[in-house]
């Protein structure tokens, strides 16, 4: 365990080091749990001891939509396995070995741990997850509509002769952009599922 125990007899009281602080708060998906369970916390009155634990299911959807952009409603069975599957195997196993949530993996329930309360003033100046960019909000869009129009105005200068280069190379130039950005958006969508 990263934390230090404060009290003898209550692993649940846990202070964390700084590094385990900053590793916790690397992923999105830790980040939106935690805020999530602050939000359960505060909606329930902020006792610790009453509590109700959270179902993995509801965590699940919430992050889901969040990271699409779109209602639980409208979450695809995809959408909601992909969370659920990090949420299982990595985000939660590792919040619970740090004390600050207990994780009751045979019934699929989260609660969370006063140890939680150390995450709330990294949390407060970061956007919040319902104001991250969603798919039509990013540069990307913007870069696939530039290529396209540069792309457009270029075949139409050729093509007319006004501009002295071959089709092919033409062509080359629009695919080789085309791969650019796509490689770009790749990557910056893996980065952000994490």
């Amino acid at each position: 365990m990263s934390g230090e125990t404060t009290g003898a007899d209550s692993p649940s009281q846990t202070t964390l080091t700084r590094d385990s602080l900053f590793h916790v708060l690397q992923t999105s998906r830790r980040r939106a749990a935690i805020r999530y369970l602050q939000a359960h916390l505060q909606n329930e009155g902020g006792d610790f001891e009453s509590v109700s634990p959270v179902p993995i299911g509801d965590l699940t959807e919430w992050i889901a939509a969040r990271e699409h952009d779109i209602t639980v409603e409208q979450l695809r069975s995809s959408q909601r396995q992909r969370v659920y599957i990090s949420l299982y195997q990595t985000h939660l196993p590792k919040l619970d070995e740090l004390g600050i949530i207990y994780y009751d993996n045979d019934r699929g329930l989260v609660t969370p741990t006063p140890t939680i309360r150390e995450f709330a003033q990294y949390l407060e100046e970061e956007t919040p997850v319902e104001q991250e960019p969603g798919p039509g909000e990013t540069p990307w869009v913007g870069a696939y509509v530039l290529l396209t129009a540069f792309g457009a105005v270029l075949l139409a200068l050729t093509a007319s002769d006004i501009l002295p280069i071959e089709p092919l190379t033409v062509g080359g130039l629009i695919v080789g952009g085309l791969g650019v950005i796509t490689a770009a958006y790749t990557y910056d969508l893996s980065k952000r599922e994490q």
